[in-house]
């Protein structure tokens, strides 16, 4: 005859039998078993012995069986189905973009088959991002190092790559794709920091000064690269991404700030030191002096926004002069097209995707999920916004594509990332809450 122990511990088996979320088997029995024994201490108080006692509270609980269904559909993947939705519409957006592109274009360009080719893109895309929603993020903890030394290497590699497209030294050729792996590293970089400092077991509560050496030359060696390829867009995505994960891990304001102050001297050094730099802001500002020359980009986009109106030239408009309609200038363009009243619901989208992000970071229980929800998602955010602010017709204009619509393989890295973030969320209910140990 079994003891009560057994008798608990086979009801507790025959649940968790039915649960397919193993990670989440501790916590059931954990929380299972302490009902389970209230309600025993209750009988045992009122005269029963442990034995009939344990009987009749099994009976309480109910059939294991189903018991252990219900809590399956509580524990089962969930879909993001809002985030689809969004990715789904972005898709479609940039194949209308692509198509008005392709129609407005002449002589060689008109040749370029825009809209075919980022069919292509946006459909290998999608296949990984379907592929990243089945891959276990948290096995890629254990490999953030490692993927950042990669990284490191592959934009060192990079710095003396003989093959050049539009002048740089920074794409990869992989038959007919080109990728610009400098553009993508810090998509890579942020995946690794959100595993090197969620990995960590160190104390908050120390001076700034006692900071670990190691995590400050993590974050500032990737920008030293940057600076080296004058990947400028890239450097400033990645400072201000690399620190808002910092900051979510550490949860210190002194350091992230002390952090803060490093970068701000340095590009302030970097700044001083560079005609290059100080000669592109100069013309920002001063366009007007010379519009036909250094600042006729901007005369150019000034042009395009105030003359769009609320419906805009419509579909395959004249591109007005506008440099790059297809990847820098495309959100201009848009607006060029569609008019403003196109831009709204252009940025309604954007901000519906971002208030998903935001209730999947809520959502997700594990520490390293949500770092890397904060690493991934603020990358896209900040990507998205400097394209919304080239609406302003006041943003300084640098080569940073629009993430998802622009032409180009750089979509393939942003729907993989997406892919990612959308396994994340799939495993919100699977895995136990756990604690984020914070980082000096």
């Amino acid at each position: 005859m079994r003891t009560a122990h057994e008798e608990v511990e086979r009801y507790l088996d025959t649940v968790c039998s039915q649960v397919k979320a193993k990670e989440m088997y501790v916590e059931i029995r954990r929380e299972l078993g302490c009902h389970i024994e209230d309600l025993v201490a209750d009988k045992v108080e009122a005269g029963e012995s442990k034995d009939q006692a344990t009987v009749w509270a099994l009976v309480q609980m109910g059939d294991p069986v189903q018991l252990g269904k219900g809590l399956h559909q509580v524990h089962k993947p969930r879909i993001p189905w809002g985030i689809l939705a969004a990715m789904v519409l972005f898709s479609a957006v940039s194949l209308l973009a692509m198509g008005s592109v392709e129609a407005s274009s002449e002589g060689a360009m008109g040749e370029i088959g825009f809209m075919k080719n980022q069919g292509v893109y946006i459909v290998m895309g999608m296949v990984l991002m379907l592929g990243m929603y089945f891959v276990d993020f948290r096995k890629l903890k254990k490999y953030s190092w490692l993927l950042y030394a990669l990284t490191l290497f592959g934009v060192f590699a990079k710095i003396g790559w003989d093959s050049e497209i539009n002048g740089t030294g920074r794409w990869l050729v992989l038959g007919f794709v080109s990728i610009d792996f400098v553009a993508w590293s810090p998509y890579f970089f942020g995946a690794a920091l959100a595993g090197i400092f969620s990995g960590q077991k160190l104390m908050v509560k120390q001076s700034v000064f006692s900071n670990d050496i190691l995590n400050i030359l993590a974050l500032l060696v990737p920008s030293f690269l940057f600076i080296q390829v004058r990947s400028y867009p890239e450097l400033i995505v990645y400072i201000l991404s690399s620190l808002a994960v910092y900051g979510w891990v550490s949860r210190s304001r002194w350091t992230t700030l002390f952090i803060s102050g490093l970068y701000l001297s340095g590009g302030l050094i970097c700044l001083w030191n560079s005609p290059y730099l100080r000669e592109r802001l100069s013309n920002r500002f001063s366009y007007t002096h010379d519009p036909n020359g250094n600042g006729y980009i901007y005369v150019k986009i000034k042009e395009a926004l105030s003359s769009a109106g609320w419906s805009g030239h419509g579909f395959g408009a004249h591109q007005g002069n506008l440099p790059y309609v297809y990847a820098d200038m495309l959100p201009v363009y848009l607006i060029r097209c569609f008019g403003w009243g196109g831009g709204l619901l252009l940025s309604a989208l954007v901000v519906w995707f971002f208030i998903k992000l935001i209730a999947a970071l809520h959502a997700v229980r594990d520490p390293y999920g949500k770092t890397l929800i904060v690493a991934l998602g603020g990358m896209l955010f900040l990507r998205l916004l400097y394209g919304l602010s080239l609406w302003s017709g006041s943003m300084l204009v640098v080569n940073l594509p629009f993430p998802f619509l622009s032409y180009g393989s750089h979509v393939l890295i942003e729907y993989a990332a997406v892919g990612l973030l959308l396994g994340i969320y799939r495993r919100k209910d699977m895995l136990p809450e756990g604690k984020l140990p914070a980082v000096q």
